[in-house]
């Protein structure tokens, strides 16, 4: 899919953020609650949360990105244009 002169567009950058902010905070304090904050392993735990998070958050950007692109392949295909209205 990522060939020379196809990217990914810049409507999926912008909604990588809230995603990457809701899977963080969903992560972050609904799992760590109960930490205390003195000793260093939980601060890996944290940045451990925060690297899956960051994962996550493309596999679903890329998810969604998939799922356009197949409904425009058919769109096109079946005729259904939704543009020119």
């Amino acid at each position: 899919m990522l060939v020379k002169g196809n990217t990914l567009p810049k409507i999926y950058w912008l909604l990588f953020i809230p995603i990457m902010l809701l899977i963080s905070y969903q992560n972050l304090f609904g799992t760590i609650k109960h930490y205390r904050m003195d000793e260093l392993e939980y601060y890996g735990t944290i940045l451990f949360y925060l690297i899956t998070s960051f994962a996550e958050s493309i596999i679903y950007i890329v998810f969604i990105w998939l799922v356009v692109s197949i409904v425009k392949r058919l769109a096109v295909k079946w005729g259904i244009s939704w543009m020119n209205r």
